[in-house]
Parts: structure tokens; sequence; C-alpha cells
């Protein structure tokens, strides 16, 4: 596999997962309760830092 490919593969595997963070975070915003809410924001935060990585090309940079 060519390392064009890896990081095509990777980029698809980060968005699945970055969804489902999101979606697990929003329904433990919905759900309520004080470590629920602590665990989504930490969820949020996580697809945000992400999300600044892979725009400044940091992340991309990772994978060799």
């Amino acid at each position: 596999m060519k390392n064009r490919e890896k990081k095509k593969i990777m980029g698809y595997v980060w968005f699945v997962t970055d969804i489902i963070i999101l979606i697990c975070a929003v329904l433990l915003l919905m759900e309520g309760g004080t470590f629920n809410v602590v665990v989504a924001i930490i969820g949020i935060l996580l697809v945000i830092v992400e999300l600044y990585l892979y725009k400044t090309g940091k992340l991309s940079k990772m994978i060799k």
C-alpha cells in the first residue's frame, strides 16, 4: 500500500471516529448528570483539537 493511500484511509478513519465521538458527546449532554457533561465536554474538545491540528498540517505530518 502506498503512502498516499494510507493517508487517505487514515483521514477516513479519523473522520468516522470524530463523528462517533460527537454523537456520543451530544447524547451524554442530553442525558445530563455532572459526570456525563464533563465527559461530553472532553469529547468535544478532543474533536476541536484534532480539527485544529489537521487544519494546521501538524496532524498530517505525523502519519508516515
